[in-house]
């Protein structure tokens, strides 16, 4: 019988058994935590986590980070309202857009000038919100009740389920055949497990970690416009809570913080686990301090979990 290390059982088991053990456990303290209408309010919830939290999964496959997520979010959703005003539809391709260039920066910086993830994302998350603040002025934007039909594609739902959860999901199935399926997915995974292998193999590897980047600055964007179309406005702070968030799906869903393990549909684990802890707070009137607090424990324990140290052998 094949026996598994401790990061080997945590990435297999214990983010699906969290999950069910949670939902065990709200189930207990509130039967209505199975009904339908409470389904629906988690889907709505864990939606824009989700979109952020995919293409955060494949920085982190590459084994890099992204901490330019939560200001490219807050840009792109200041770009929706106030493009949504004189544009209409037009305004969601060109926050993802918004979000695709960022992400293009992020890659070029970090290939080309060979600078650490890390501190090249924290440089363009600047740039980013700098960017949001003057476009809105510093105070939120408020999307018209004239444009209230460009938002209903979002807002709406169809047959019983809400279009940003069905968007959200569309944004899984694509991303997970671009994971398992195609080139692109295949060179992830082989640049996260051992990247100078992957050179010597004749991987272009500074194109596809830009690639990487890329996408996680479109997820970002649609995060973006998907956030402000729920909430009616693009405000320059909005998008900050999903960095925190958003890794912490990734990490608690099974990804290995030093890329090469995981996938999407892990990170949809763990945008599930990180929903209903969320919610479940709420209900209970814990602060949302205190619940940042926690967020980040839970996100320290499992990178602890999942790290690879035979790829860090200094930490520094």
């Amino acid at each position: 019988m094949k026996r598994f290390s401790r990061s080997e059982f945590y990435l297999k088991f214990a983010p699906i058994l969290l999950l069910v053990i949670m939902c065990l456990v709200m189930t207990i303290g509130d039967v209505s935590f199975l009904s339908i209408v409470n389904f629906e309010t988690l889907s709505i919830q864990m939606s824009v986590l989700l979109v952020i939290g995919i293409g955060m999964t494949f920085v982190i496959l590459i084994g890099a980070i992204d901490l330019s997520v939560g200001a490219v979010v807050s840009c792109s959703a200041v770009a929706t309202a106030l493009f949504m005003r004189h544009l209409g539809y037009v305004a969601f391709p060109l926050a993802i857009l918004t979000g695709s260039a960022f992400g293009f920066l992020n890659g070029l910086i970090h290939t080309r000038f060979k600078i650490p993830s890390f501190m090249a994302t924290l440089g363009t998350g600047g740039i980013a919100l700098g960017i949001a603040y003057r476009a809105c002025g510093g105070t939120p934007v408020d999307i018209p009740g004239t444009a209230t039909v460009y938002r209903s594609w979002v807002t709406e739902s169809l047959l019983g389920l809400p279009n940003i959860t069905i968007i959200a999901i569309s944004v899984l199935f694509f991303c997970y055949f671009l994971e398992r399926y195609t080139r692109f997915g295949r060179y992830v995974y082989a640049i996260g497990g051992e990247e100078r292998v992957a050179r010597l193999s004749g991987i272009p590897v500074d194109r596809y970690k830009t690639f990487a980047f890329i996408l996680c600055g479109a997820c970002a964007g649609l995060g973006g416009a998907l956030l402000a179309s729920r909430i009616a406005m693009g405000a320059p702070k909005s998008g900050m809570p999903f960095l925190l968030l958003a890794i912490a799906a990734v990490v608690v869903g099974g990804t290995a913080i030093t890329g090469g393990v995981g996938g999407v549909f892990r990170t949809l684990v763990g945008a599930l686990t990180i929903t209903i802890l969320r919610n479940g707070m709420n209900v209970v009137g814990v602060y949302i301090y205190a619940q940042q607090m926690l967020v980040g424990l839970v996100t320290i324990l499992a990178v602890i979990a999942t790290i690879n140290r035979l790829k860090i052998p200094i930490i520094k």
